[in-house]
């Protein structure tokens, strides 16, 4: 039987799109340790941050998110970080890219960045202009780069806005083409938050937020994604104006919804473009669970509960009267290819995903096989040694840095496959810590093993090598 491959913040040709996620609030990644020689960015160990929450780290963390924006793998161990203002990632104007950073704490739970109480009491945003970028007020930014904003991943920590911080933003995400935020915890204590997750920007998109869980906040999530953001098993809990507001182009999947009484669950506006299949919403009769207003919306298999009506909309079709929606779209449905009147209401499955190594001995690595002299012409060779251990369960691609070499392919920082690279025995993940791979010639074989899965992430992979 041939094993499962998934792919996780991998940048893919342009005409392959490739949309991803995993069960809610699972125990995938909840605890990411790395092992000795990955070339990461480790900001205790590294750069002497305080993780205790006692000292306002603000500027240091700004620090290094800005100084190292490019191809790295940032890494927060557990503890708290006590932040009094915006830490955010390198912005650049329409025609200066940005690749990364990635952002990866160690523990979901356990690695919180915290906002110092009262820091920003009022919520002085014009939300109900529905910007299309928002940038004040934010406790942690992944940085604006227009449609250049590659590589950019938010993961496994929490973002706390703590108390009295009526206008605080809980997390901005801007992504291009690759990169996700997960696995991530957005928390409001007091529950009077401004929004909890923002997927606004100048040109967001594609893009993906997956297993997210957003509590306590005015507004739960707002996409704003002109180019396309994929949302899939997000959790709004305690919305007390609205769980969703959707403004442009959005698919979503396997959202649960929970408002306060008065909140609205979802609100597509007039410019928005979504398709929500698989929805839980659980609120107050006076409100009405799902609302378009003149938007393109398609729904699938959306459970209500408590709410006044389940679809209030503007124009369009018109909305079925039921607690449950098997199916609507706000147009007539055209088939291309026949006349459907009906989704083919296909289950949407997420496969098991393999706990995180933490035993190093069982990590491989093909810098041990690299001489002081290897140029990274041709990588083949040490990585087709790498997959051939035995007793190994994971590798790492570590990124490769100026450091110490003078090479010219060195200074691409790429692994380079020109022949076939074979992936068997005991290997279940592959990491690469913002690692680039490419090849003229070169091909990845996943051949049958004992692991029922090979999950790879954390690449750039540029074509034409074949996976």
């Amino acid at each position: 039987m041939h094993r499962l491959v998934r792919a996780a913040s991998v940048r893919l040709p342009a005409f392959c799109f490739l949309f991803l996620s995993v069960s809610v609030l699972s125990s995938h990644a909840s605890e990411i340790v790395y092992p000795p020689g990955s070339n990461i960015a480790n900001v205790v160990e590294d750069y002497g941050v305080d993780n205790t929450g006692e000292t306002d780290v603000t500027d240091t963390l700004r620090a290094i998110f800005e100084s190292l924006n490019t191809w790295r793998t940032i890494y927060l161990p557990k503890g708290t970080y006590k932040v009094s203002g915006t830490v955010a990632c390198i912005s650049r104007p329409r025609g200066k890219a940005c690749h990364g950073p990635m952002i990866i704490g160690q523990s979901r739970k356990e690695t919180i960045i915290r906002l110092v109480d009262g820091t920003w009491p009022e919520d002085s945003l014009d939300f109900g202009s529905y910007p299309g970028r928002i940038d004040s007020q934010v406790v942690l930014h992944s940085g604006d780069c227009t449609n250049t904003s590659f590589e950019k991943s938010i993961s496994n920590l929490t973002v706390n806005i703590g108390k009295n911080n009526d206008g605080a933003i809980g997390v901005v995400y801007i992504g291009s083409n690759s990169g996700a935020i997960s696995e991530v915890d957005i928390i409001s204590e007091d529950g009077k938050g401004s929004i909890g997750l923002s997927l606004s920007g100048s040109e967001n998109g594609p893009a993906l937020a997956r297993n997210v869980y957003v509590k306590g906040f005015k507004r739960g999530v707002y996409s704003a994604a002109s180019c396309h953001i994929s949302v899939s098993q997000v959790i709004v809990d305690g919305a007390s104006e609205y769980g969703l507001v959707n403004k442009w182009r959005a698919a979503m999947d396997s959202i649960k919804i929970t408002t306060k009484p008065k909140a609205l669950g979802l609100l597509n506006l007039h410019n928005g473009e979504l398709s929500l299949t698989n929805g839980f919403f659980e609120g107050s009769k006076s409100k009405v669970a799902i609302k378009n207003t003149k938007g393109n919306l398609y729904l699938r298999n959306i459970h209500t509960k408590g709410f006044g009506r389940a679809l209030q909309v503007d124009s369009g079709l018109p909305a079925p009267k039921t607690a449950y929606i098997e199916q609507y779209t706000s147009n007539e449905p055209v088939g291309a290819v026949y006349d459907a009147q009906k989704g083919l209401n296909l289950p949407i499955k997420y496969p098991r995903y393999p706990a995180w190594e933490r035993d190093s001995s069982k990590w491989a690595n093909p810098m041990v096989y690299m001489s002081d002299d290897h140029d990274h012409a041709n990588d083949t060779e040490v990585l087709q040694k790498t997959f051939a251990e035995k007793g190994k369960t994971a590798a790492v691609l570590p990124f490769l840095s100026y450091e110490g070499r003078e090479k010219g392919h060195m200074k691409k920082r790429q692994w380079n496959i020109d022949d076939t690279i074979r992936i068997g025995n005991d290997f279940e993940r592959v990491v690469g810590t913002a690692a680039i791979i490419r090849g003229t010639t070169g091909a990845v074989v996943i051949e049958d093993g004992s692991a029922p899965l090979v999950e790879f992430r954390h690449f750039r992979v540029w074509r034409p090598l074949k996976v």
